[in-house]
């Protein structure tokens, strides 16, 4: 019973002394003035006061964090759309050069096609396999 009492003073202890204040504060407020309690309280105001300012504070910053997250996605869309245009780009650009290149060696050698098998590998980097005969 007594560790159960020592646990709950040791965590609860403000519980305890929180009315020893509030009478030792009523006692110095009827008879010995209000000096210190006036000073008490324009404190506690400032501590409010500090405190909502600090939230705007933290409030703006969370907001301005959030814009630019937003700004940088958007960038980063706008930056891939550009990359997906320019492959397609590219693609369709490359398509038609290996495309004349592979009609420039049909022309070149359209009687052996062993050459033009050994042409069209080396210029398209696939591996053509002709039929044993």
């Amino acid at each position: 019973m007594m560790k159960k009492i020592v646990a709950f003073v040791k965590s609860y202890w403000w519980l305890l002394i929180l009315p020893l204040l509030a009478i030792m504060f009523l006692v110095d407020a009827v008879f010995a003035g209000t000096s210190w309690t006036k000073e008490l309280v324009e404190l506690f105001k400032f501590s409010k006061q500090r405190h909502a300012e600090e939230l705007k504070q933290i409030q703006a910053a969370h907001e301005a964090e959030i814009e630019a997250r937003k700004r940088a996605e958007a960038q980063h869309r706008e930056k891939l759309e550009q990359i997906q245009r320019e492959y397609e780009a590219s693609k369709k650009q490359l398509d038609l050069v290996m495309q004349d290149r592979a009609e420039q060696l049909f022309i070149k050698h359209r009687n052996d096609p062993q050459k033009l098998a050994e042409e069209l590998a080396r210029a398209t980097g696939f591996k053509i396999v002709l039929p044993e005969d």
